[in-house]
Order: C-alpha cells, then structure tokens, then sequence
C-alpha cells in the first residue's frame, strides 16, 4: 500500500473508532459526521491506491485534477481493495 493511501486509511480508521465511542442516541450528528469522514478517506485510499494519484477532498465530493471517475471504470487490481479490507477487518 503507498504511503499515501496508508495515511488515508488510518485517518478512516481513526474518525470509525471516534464514532463508534459516541452513542448515536445523545450525539446523532457527531456519530454522522465521523462516519462520514471515515467513508471518505476510506474512498480516497483506494483512488490514491488504484490511481497513484491524490484525489482533492472538497464540497463533500471526491475530485482530482483528471477524470478519476472513468479511469476507475476500468477492471480494478483487486489486490488494493483485499489489503484495505484486510486493515478494516483486522
């Protein structure tokens, strides 16, 4: 996994374990929030991974400078998905 991807990942991991320590019935908006942000690292890992590239994080999309969208239609390298879930599931 590049180094990259790596920091992306262990963000994710970081904003899951947050909220998972929040109950969702007293703070149902910080459990979303951290969630949320824990999916969009998660995400941006496996672009920086599948793409060598650094996605820009902005307006609650994922972007980059070139047409990420298209280029990830194309048959993945599944071993960068496996080695994510790996860490997730671990």
């Amino acid at each position: 996994m590049t180094p990259e991807a790596e920091e992306r990942l262990t963000k994710a991991e970081r904003f899951l374990s947050q909220a998972m320590g929040l109950s969702a019935e007293a703070a149902p908006e910080a459990v979303i929030h951290r969630t949320y942000y824990a999916m969009l690292h998660a995400a941006a890992a496996v672009v920086v991974e599948h793409l060598a590239e650094r996605p820009r994080l902005m307006a609650g999309s994922l972007a980059s400078s070139r047409n990420w969208s298209e280029r990830m239609a194309k048959p993945p390298d599944r071993s960068a998905g496996r080695s994510i879930a790996r860490r997730i599931s671990g």
